[in-house]
């Protein structure tokens, strides 16, 4: 269901405790998955924010993307290794040519392209 509910290979979550967790910008849409489970989502742009079991109230996982700094946080745990795809094996993607999204190919006019999703810093 992971695959599907973010349109691609996998989803990074960084699980926490409900009583150490608090939303600082309202709160997000929720989509009822499952009869398990629900997301929560950006209204306003759809970005994924949130996974949670309704039997489980003390813990929610939120995507790490939405983190200030998602490098920092350490992972511990692959689950749903089921849904893997052998053409994301590191061993067959470490040979593969890689550049900066700067370096790919891109419209021409890439630089007046407008960005509207929320910045990687705080804003008023």
């Amino acid at each position: 269901m992971c695959q599907k509910a973010v349109g691609g290979p996998f989803m990074a979550w960084a699980k926490v405790h409900t009583e150490d967790f608090a939303w600082t910008r309202g709160k997000p849409s929720v989509f009822r998955s499952s009869s398990a489970a629900e997301r929560g989502f950006c209204a306003a742009c759809g970005t994924p924010l949130s996974f949670a079991y309704l039997k489980r109230p003390e813990a929610i996982s939120l995507t790490l993307g939405t983190f200030d700094e998602p490098g920092r946080v350490q992972f511990t745990v692959i689950d749903g290794i089921e849904g893997r795809w052998e053409s994301l094996d590191p061993a067959r993607l470490q040979n593969l040519p890689a550049h900066t999204t700067a370096e790919a190919p891109a419209p021409e006019d890439l630089s007046r392209i407008q960005k509207h999703q929320h910045p990687d810093h705080e804003t008023p």
